[in-house]
């Protein structure tokens, strides 16, 4: 390092030292980045240059030479508490949203009313060239024993050991897909961890969790808010057992890390140690107060993507109908049906109707294995081949990437680790039998979730439309698209459907840049709502009209229009 690079990066350290309003000591905010370290190694090498007598300074990672027996000195990293010195969220008007994706996460805010939305540019503030809303749900552990995130461990995974190696991603099916236990006492596969550092999967989704709070909250700070404000978190439609056991693991982690973000605040570019990860976990872990206070609720998928699509307005006309929300994401499709009510000169009002909500566990992630599969056939790849491992290893890491080009543009150009190239047209991949029979899964969830409420609400609110709406990173999928070509039958009645527009008209008028991200950030817009429709206390399952008595339905209407 050249002395004019090191002055630079010392120079950075000693400004971004602050004075404890308390004790009056220099405290430093957030972790020493790798420049930051390289200079200070640089700097002490030219101190003990200028003296030959004194023994030599060793730092962090330094090796030692044969001719001297100092050991390195590991200061260790003490957990962020600043979350905990308030008892209540600051910035009170604003309602934060992370929606915790397999693929990718989103956040959202509103400041006070649903009206004012604060973007946040997640994905931006993570160092993402695109998208700028939403953040890679990746992480990749290097063999020297760095943990990276997001698009760092994308690009970094894809030139490790493809065979023995793999990269932590769809963290999201941990909650759906897992055996239900101790997050924090499930062990981590050596495939993920080539470390002798013991790690857990509550581990890994806490330090993903951390990632993602400090985006959203670091966007929330240059929009001039506070870090600690309320916040919900969305989760995939669950059976109640799992779906509990769910929502009290978030609970837990996304408290722990809040905390784990402010400790390691600015150090995610790098990469963040291996062991100082473990420490800082274990420190946290093992702390007895939390900021409980942060956490407001968590909410189901389709409904809070419900909430993103409508806007305040007064209605103009007397209708009723009914409005399914069908919510596409890489780990699960999730189903809801809600009835929606238009009263002359009033807010429209929606409600969730009960037994309605179903879900598929086959989504993007199946297509991604659909795709696979086809590649390699139409290469003549099979696994009795010598080098099928490492083939099918590195088009695994490549796939989301060839499936996204496949559906943009109509065909992908392919190339294997065998040097084999190949070409997939759109048109051929979603006539084979495999995808055909994905689809056909697709429907039957579709018709399962009309056919599942009482034929009281088909009678009294269908008129014969059905209004759908389709959100999500796969909503655009031809064989979820399909949908929109059925007449189905149900309770004796015909239905004939509707799509909604992929993009509301409030959001081309008031936030047009959102436009091109809204299908995958429509959850976490919606999560931020204020009014989203919940099931009331005393559930019945039959239709009997929507103005009935408070014991009877106690929702907050959503006031809000198309």
């Amino acid at each position: 390092m050249e002395n004019a690079t090191a002055l630079v990066f010392v120079e950075n350290l000693i400004e971004r030292l602050e004075r404890d309003a308390i004790t009056g000591k220099l405290k430093l905010d957030g972790v020493v980045s790798e420049k930051e370290h390289q200079a200070l190694q640089f700097a002490v090498k030219i101190l003990n240059s200028l003296q030959p007598d004194r023994p030599q300074i060793l730092l962090k990672d330094t090796v030692p030479t044969e001719t001297t027996n100092l050991k390195p000195v590991l200061t260790p990293i003490l957990p962020n508490l600043n979350s905990i010195g308030i008892d209540r969220p600051e910035s009170p008007d604003i309602l934060l949203c992370l929606d915790f994706g397999t693929a990718m996460s989103k956040a959202f805010a509103t400041d006070e009313t649903d009206d004012n939305l604060v973007d946040l540019k997640i994905g931006q503030e993570a160092g993402q060239s695109e998208p700028i809303y939403s953040l890679i749900s990746s992480i990749f552990i290097t063999d020297s024993g760095r943990i990276l995130f997001g698009h760092r461990a994308v690009s970094e995974s894809t030139h490790a050991d493809t065979i023995n190696r793999k990269r932590f991603d769809s963290i999201k099916d941990i909650l759906c897909k897992d055996v239900m236990c101790d997050l924090d006492e499930a062990p981590l596969e050596t495939a993920y961890n080539p470390t002798n550092i013991a790690l857990t999967k509550g581990d890994m989704v806490t330090l993903f969790l951390a990632y993602f709070t400090d985006m959203a909250t670091s966007q929330l700070q240059a929009n001039g808010y506070s870090r600690y404000v309320s916040r919900r978190f969305t989760r995939p439609v669950l059976p109640p057992d799992r779906g509990s056991w769910a929502e009290n693991q978030l609970r837990a982690l996304m408290v722990r890390a809040q905390i784990l973000a402010d400790t390691l605040h600015g150090g995610w570019h790098n990469g963040i140690d291996v062991k100082t990860a473990k420490q800082v976990l274990t420190d946290i872990r093992n702390l007895e107060v939390l900021p409980t206070y942060l956490i407001d609720s968590g909410v189901i998928e389709p409904v809070a993507a419900v909430g993103s699509r409508f806007r305040s307005f007064q209605c103009k006309q007397n209708f009723r109908r009914l409005l399914m929300v069908i919510d596409v994401g890489a780990g699960t499709i999730d189903y809801a049906l809600f009835a929606e009510v238009h009263e002359m000169n009033s807010p429209i009002k929606i409600w969730e109707i009960p037994g309605s909500v179903q879900v598929l566990r086959q989504a993007g992630d199946m297509v991604d294995k659909l795709l696979r599969s086809y590649i390699l056939k139409k290469a003549n790849v099979v696994s009795s081949d010598n080098d099928f491992l490492m083939i099918d290893a590195d088009l695994s890491l490549r796939i989301r990437q060839l499936k996204e080009q496949l559906f943009c543009e109509s065909k992908v150009n392919f190339s294997l680790t065998n040097d084999q190239l190949g070409q997939i047209n759109l048109s051929e991949f979603i006539e084979q039998p495999a995808v055909k029979e994905f689809e056909k899964l697709i429907h039957e969830k579709f018709f399962k979730c009309l056919t599942s409420v009482h034929k009281s609400w088909v009678e009294g609110l269908g008129n014969g439309e059905l209004a759908v709406v389709f959100t999500g990173g796969g909503a655009t999928l031809p064989m979820i698209r399909s949908i929109e070509k059925k007449s189905p039958l149900v309770h004796d009645r015909q239905l004939q459907i509707r799509a909604s527009v992929p993009v509301p008209l409030w959001v081309k008028n008031d936030y047009p840049e959102l436009s091109n991200e809204f299908l995958q950030l429509a959850v976490a817009i919606g999560g931020a709502s204020r009014s989203i429709p919940i099931l009331a206390p005393k559930q019945f399952s039959e239709f009997k009209g929507l103005n009935e008595s408070e014991s009877n339905w106690s929702i907050p209407p959503v006031y809000k229009g198309i």
